[in-house]
C-alpha cells in the first residue's frame, strides 16, 4: 500500500518536492492516477509510511503553506488498484 497526495496546482506539488527532497520521506512526484481523476495534474506517491506519520506530514505541509487537495491510499489487487480517500 502507498499514499497519493494530490495538489490544486503544479506549483504546490513542486513546493512539496522542494520541501521534502532532502528528507527521509520516500516519495515520488507522478501524474495523478486515472483511478483518482481523469484530469491532468501532479501527485506525490508516498511509500513506506504509517498512517500516523502521514498525519505528521500533512500537518507540516500545511504549516509551511503548501496546499493539499486530497489524500488517498492505494493498493494493488491483481490488475486493479483499490483507492480509498482519506479524511484529514
Amino acid at each position: 500500500m502507498y499514499y497519493v497526495i494530490t495538489f490544486p496546482s503544479t506549483y504546490q506539488a513542486i513546493n512539496f518536492e522542494s520541501f521534502y527532497k532532502d528528507t527521509d520521506l520516500d516519495f515520488t512526484l507522478m501524474p495523478v492516477p486515472r483511478e483518482i481523476s481523469s484530469s491532468c495534474g501532479i501527485a506525490a506517491r508516498i511509500k513506506n509510511l504509517k498512517q500516523d506519520k502521514l498525519s505528521e506530514v500533512v500537518k507540516t505541509v500545511q504549516e509551511n503553506g503548501i496546499e493539499i487537495e486530497e489524500i488517498y491510499s492505494m493498493k494493488k489487487e491483481g490488475k486493479k488498484h483499490i483507492v480509498e480517500k482519506i479524511a484529514m
